[in-house]
């Protein structure tokens, strides 16, 4: 599995075997910018324009920290 980022807020996460998003997450600000996984991949941080992150829960697909 692999994340994009992108500027409309949208993190999509993509199956690799198969090249197609398996979900589409709402970001809570526009203009995201980078994101990385956890080692085991259970979450999600992502990364805006402004300096915020959000981490996302894999399991449940929630937000569980932003700042």
């Amino acid at each position: 599995m692999y994340a994009t980022v992108s500027n409309d807020g949208t993190v999509k996460i993509w199956d690799t075997s198969m090249n197609i998003i398996l979900q589409t997450l709402e970001g809570r600000s526009k203009g995201l910018s980078c994101a990385t996984w956890h080692p085991q991949g259970a979450y999600l941080a992502v990364g805006d324009e402004g300096g915020n992150v959000i981490m996302w829960s894999m399991e449940n697909q929630q937000v569980i920290n932003s700042s």
